[in-house]
């Protein structure tokens, strides 16, 4: 009884901290990002025990984080994002579930606990003898004395249970909760600031470099890849095509293009994506970055065994600059997914 009264004030301090994980996006005003992670707020992670999604690190809610933010970014409502994903996971994705015949047992469980407990006691009292007393005992004793402490613990551990319960349901706790979200949405905001002037300045530097000899291809390249961290695709291109008069049309160039005019177009099929990947395939039919943007295209569509199917490929290219690691992640999460969906 007493582990079990331990683990109950760790769930209980545990579910106190918040850590939430702010992603890139390119939204179209502040005003948005703002009604984009606090909906991600109020949506569970599908994978985790008792995380939302904006606190979530994992690669599935970050996925569905990122289908939230597409969403609304393109003038959803908060309903028509909540209705979406509850016909794909269930009202298990809501903190808050309706009160339906499904869902009862979420809102009368705790009720129902305190009172078994305190109906067990009543009914314990009941049915105690109180005029025969039959003669004393070592069994009887050493019960006698075990019977009260173990009604004890069970008053204790109902009391604990009803006062967390009217805790977390009060406004003490819901400021409490804002505060500490506001809080550490401060420090990533500050974090955020920081790696955004880290990130201005190795462009910068490029920049400099580059000035001082313009016909290295490799910074061209990296100075692309910069800017795509940087949300800033317009100038990648522009520092691809000048890469691409030094070295040609390489398939890796052709990929990073395709890649940067997909995200420039807002996630969006779009001629020009579509023919510079056809291109890069056409030299090279592992080319990496194009594998990864088709396997991604082909996840946000819901093709997961086809995204599978990419990622597989891209696998086995062996090519050391895989993360190996990620790209496996990310079968497993399009597996989960498929499951899901399958179910």
């Amino acid at each position: 009884m007493n582990r079990l009264i331990f683990i109950l004030f760790f769930c209980i301090y545990s579910s106190l901290s918040l850590g939430q994980m702010v992603d890139t996006f390119p939204f179209h005003d502040e005003t948005t990002r703002q009604r984009a992670q606090e909906l991600a707020k109020v949506l569970r992670c599908p994978q985790c025990q008792n995380q939302n999604l904006l606190e979530s690190n994992a690669d599935v809610a970050a996925k569905l984080r990122h289908d939230v933010f597409v969403m609304v970014n393109n003038g959803a409502t908060d309903q028509e994002v909540i209705v979406q994903m509850q016909q794909r996971f269930g009202d298990f994705v809501l903190y808050d579930p309706p009160f339906t015949a499904r869902t009862w047992w979420l809102w009368g469980l705790p009720l129902a606990m305190v009172v078994f407990l305190l109906g067990y006691g009543w009914f314990y009292h009941r049915a105690k003898p109180h005029n025969f007393s039959p003669a004393p005992t070592t069994y009887n004793l050493s019960l006698n004395k075990r019977l009260p402490a173990y009604w004890l613990w069970a008053v204790i551990f109902a009391c604990i249970l009803l006062a967390s319960s009217l805790y977390f349901m009060s406004p003490r706790f819901q400021k409490a909760t804002i505060g500490q979200a506001q809080t550490q949405a401060k420090k990533n905001e500050i974090a955020r600031n920081s790696a955004t002037q880290n990130q201005q300045k190795y462009i910068e530097l490029l920049q400099d470099e580059l000035r001082q000899n313009r016909n290295d291809a490799a910074k061209w390249i990296a100075l692309g890849q910069a800017y795509m961290a940087a949300d800033a695709f317009d100038n990648a291109l522009t520092a691809y095509s000048y890469a691409e008069r030094l070295t040609g049309s390489t398939p890796t160039l052709l990929g990073l293009a395709a890649t940067a005019s997909y995200y420039l177009h807002h996630e969006q099929n779009n001629p020009q994506t579509d023919k510079l990947l056809q291109a890069a395939l056409a030299k090279d039919p592992n080319e990496i970055n194009s594998l990864s943007l088709l396997a991604h295209i082909a996840f946000t569509q819901k093709d997961y065994t086809h995204a599978i199917h990419l990622w597989q490929k891209i696998l086995d290219t062996d090519n050391e600059i895989i993360d190996r690691r990620q790209v496996i992640n990310r079968i497993k999460v399009a597996q989960f997914l498929m499951g899901k969906h399958k179910s």
